[in-house]
């Protein structure tokens, strides 16, 4: 609950009013009560002031609780209503209810009824602001364009936005039939509800992130990043919870390729000649990289104006049939070679230096591995390497580079 809570007391019995407001200062001191003697007046000061509870009398000369009450909602339906009142009637009490009264607390004697009152006012308010709470987040699950759910505090889906509901290839009406076990796989759900209670129980924070597979309705498994939220209802609880879901496919995939290039790196320390280096290379851009059309390029010993294909990958291979070497200055791979500058061209077609003007390669990357030669991966389609398989690229060519250098080392 906020740090203070506003109440409005009206009561047409004044003294009663202040002996009311000491006793709920005494049981809480969040509670900051501001009294008035007529309905009236209690509307006039709605109109001028926030307030997160109303507490009202039942039988006021002017007006009854009632009417008070029928007033209130018509321009805050959903605020807190109290009717702390000396009439005991069934009668009463049903009237307040369907009139939309919060609760209904009879006046009694002794002070125990202001504790009564004080944990009906703390009811009502957390309920209210829960309620706010939730509702906020339903808006912004509707309108962002993560998927976004929410869940009661069983786990059950109560809201699920459309974006969710296409992550997991089914209508939103089947995502709301859902619980979060449903398509939070290996424990997500578990995880979900730990960290939720972790956040009750540290007021600094508000969210908590954590990763978890999500499975589509045809048993796909996404990797994904959940940022949740409880809906709190209490110091000690929640009534729900929200989460924003984020594909982490990409970044997972590229971690992969990462760790098997960190494998490879491992592999060039124990090769033992040039070829087997170039060889390793090559075998990691395709099988880790998924460049499928790859090649090094190196003079040979007995010919320096000449770079020579030492090792293409297998598509390559089934592309080109024979793959020819390079004269002196010839085509792009040349350039690179000699001023040790990078070279990509997302359509190689639009290229005057183009090595073939009608080839079957729209995108080429050429990278210089020193003096030791070239690496040139290439692709079908125009702009065909995305950031990440340029840097990946970056990052073995780098590797390869300094296993040939150290290789050089080795056999002088």
């Amino acid at each position: 609950m906020k740090d203070s809570v506003r109440i409005l007391h009206v009561d047409d019995e004044s003294s009663f009013l202040d002996l009311t407001a000491e006793f709920l200062s005494q049981e809480d001191d969040r509670f900051e009560i501001t009294t008035e003697t007529s309905p009236a007046d209690g509307l006039d000061r709605l109109a001028d002031e926030a307030f997160d509870c109303v507490v009202s009398d039942y039988q006021m000369p002017s007006t009854t609780g009632i009417e008070f009450l029928e007033a209130v909602r018509e321009s805050y339906p959903s605020l807190p209503f109290i009717l702390f009142t000396g009439e005991g009637s069934e009668k009463v009490a049903s009237d307040a209810i369907s009139s939309g009264a919060t609760d209904y607390l009879q006046k009694q004697t002794g002070t125990e009824q202001y504790q009564l009152l004080a944990n009906r006012i703390t009811n009502a308010v957390e309920s209210y602001q829960t309620q706010r709470e939730l509702e906020q987040y339903q808006l912004l699950v509707e309108a962002v364009g993560d998927p976004m759910y929410i869940l009661d505090s069983e786990g059950s889906v109560t809201l699920a936005n459309e974006a969710l509901a296409e992550m997991l290839g089914c209508d939103r009406e089947i995502a709301h039939r859902m619980h979060a076990d449903d398509f939070l796989v290996e424990g997500g759900y578990r995880t979900e509800s730990d960290r939720l209670d972790e956040i009750l129980v540290d007021p600094t924070v508000d969210w908590s992130t954590y990763e978890a597979c999500v499975e589509t309705t045809d048993g796909t498994e996404i990797p994904t990043e959940i940022n949740i939220a409880p809906v709190a209802s209490g110091t000690d609880s929640y009534a729900a919870s929200v989460g924003v879901v984020r594909d982490i496919s990409a970044r997972k995939r590229r971690e992969r390729r990462l760790e098997a290039l960190h494998t490879t790196t491992r592999t060039l320390i124990d090769a033992t000649s040039f070829e087997e280096i170039v060889d390793i290379g090559l075998s990691a851009a395709e099988d880790v990289l998924e460049l499928e059309l790859a090649s090094f390029y190196a003079p040979p010993a007995e010919n320096a104006d000449l770079l020579v294909p030492i090792a293409s990958t297998e598509q390559t291979e089934q592309l080109f049939g024979t793959i020819p070497s390079m004269e002196r200055e010839e085509g792009l791979i040349w350039q690179v070679y000699e001023t040790g500058e990078e070279i990509f061209r997302a359509d190689i077609r639009d290229h005057p230096e183009a090595y073939n003007a009608e080839t079957p390669i729209r995108s080429e990357l050429i990278l210089p591995a020193g003096d030791h030669g070239v690496f040139i991966a290439s692709a079908t389609t125009v702009d065909g390497f995305n950031t990440t398989d340029k840097k990946l690229a970056h990052v073995l060519v780098a590797t390869l580079t300094r296993a040939l250098e150290s290789g050089e080392t080795r056999e002088n």
